[in-house]
């Protein structure tokens, strides 16, 4: 059964091309993931208790909030702080990322915008535990198709990735082919 992400972020366009990556894409040892997106924040808290996430994915730039409230609202409550929380931003600099991973109801992750898909899928591996081996789909032969969607994904400015203790050599494990795609395309 696929794993359910919840991405909170304004930017249409960028969660239109999130949802469409993990629709065409199976993530080596983790699974299908299913991507909803959603712009409202208000009732953010019980939308989350109600629905089953495995890992919420929020904007620091809200149009109506900001993601480090939203991101401080969900890790306060009990029921649902455990759920992998990563922040990401347009504006989001290592030094803000930093001060922000101080407070005790900080993310579990972070991601500057634009980044690669690798990177994201990086960071999943470090917050998510490995799909159960009773799973029935194999990876052997799998890719993962990220040409088309990386050059739709964020057509914004470049930024450089702010991620922090990431886990690079777990990315060794992961077989993930990426068809016509150079250093410079972001998501």
């Amino acid at each position: 059964m696929p794993r359910r992400i919840l991405i909170i972020d304004t930017d249409k366009e960028f969660t239109r091309n999130l949802v469409q990556f993990f629709e065409k894409n199976e993530i080596p040892n983790l699974g299908k993931f299913i991507a909803e997106p959603t712009e409202q924040t208000r009732d953010i808290l019980r939308k989350i208790k109600l629905e089953e996430y495995h890992l919420i994915i929020v904007c620091v730039e809200l149009s109506r909030s900001s993601g480090y409230t939203i991101c401080n609202r969900i890790k306060k409550d009990p029921d649902i702080a455990e759920i992998p929380l990563i922040l990401i931003s347009i504006n989001g600099t290592e030094e803000t990322f930093e001060q922000h991973k101080k407070f005790k109801t900080s993310a579990d992750g972070y991601l500057a915008k634009p980044f690669l898909p690798e990177n994201l899928i990086a960071l999943m591996h470090e917050l998510l535990a490995p799909e159960p081996p009773d799973h029935t789909t194999t990876h052997s032969s799998q890719s993962i198709e990220m040409s088309d969607i990386t050059h739709s994904l964020l057509e914004s400015e470049s930024k450089s990735i702010s991620i922090s203790e990431m886990k690079y050599h777990e990315l060794d494990n992961i077989h993930i082919e990426l068809n016509e795609i150079s250093n410079d395309n972001t998501v």
